[in-house]
């Protein structure tokens, strides 16, 4: 398999595997968990709930694009898609990773906006009485990749190492090729005026090189 497909089928697979994760977690809160709605305690930190949010990732901007739901969804749209084209052409396998599951995440949270004019949340941290706001799996998705993001930034790039046996036989090859082209050079006999005539001791002989 090319590097190209490789590259291609790792985005496209940390594509769908947020989308699904996020659209599939969506219904099941949806059209079961939260029927009625009501919260549901899972850990002392960690609640179930239901609300929607008509801003971005976590709350942010919902007043900015409360009356104008497909104006962000266009902008979510266009992110995404130039998010998934870099991923594709990106030779760093954890950058990859980590910009499928930001676009997988848009994505989500983008056919929410399209459907229902605002993205479910249903994932309640708090500790006490503090609340983090709402989110989903698709800022699950969107959190991992950027961690990727910062990792793929930190880590140094490798390049290519030779194998010292290659390397090794490489010299040897051009070692020997000098040496046979300073010492390995054929005397051609001149050619006699007479066709007839013969030249003493002058037999020619194949290259002994």
């Amino acid at each position: 398999m090319s590097p190209t497909w490789s590259r291609t089928g790792m985005a496209l697979l940390a594509f769908a595997v947020a989308l699904v994760a996020d659209l599939g977690t969506k219904w099941l809160i949806q059209s079961v968990v939260m029927v009625p709605p009501r919260v549901i305690e899972v850990t002392p930190v960690l609640n179930l709930t239901l609300g929607f949010n008509p801003g971005v990732s976590f709350g942010l901007l919902s007043g900015a694009f409360a009356d104008r739901p497909m104006l962000l969804a266009g902008i979510t749209g266009s992110v995404a898609a130039g998010l998934l084209v870099w991923a594709m052409r990106s030779e760093q396998p954890v950058e990859t990773l980590g910009l499928g599951l930001i676009a997988g995440g848009a994505t989500g949270n983008l056919v929410d906006r399209v459907r229902q004019g605002a993205v479910t949340d249903f994932l309640d941290f708090h500790v006490g009485a503090w609340h983090w706001p709402a989110f989903n799996m698709a800022d699950v998705a969107i959190t991992v990749g950027v961690m990727l993001m910062i990792v793929a930034v930190v880590q140094p790039r490798r390049s290519p190492r030779r194998s010292p046996m290659v390397n090794r036989r490489s010299w040897q090859d051009l070692s020997f090729n000098n040496l046979g082209s300073e010492h390995c050079t054929a005397k051609v006999p001149d050619k006699p005026s007479n066709p007839h005539s013969r030249v003493e001791g002058s037999t020619t002989r194949g290259s002994q090189c």
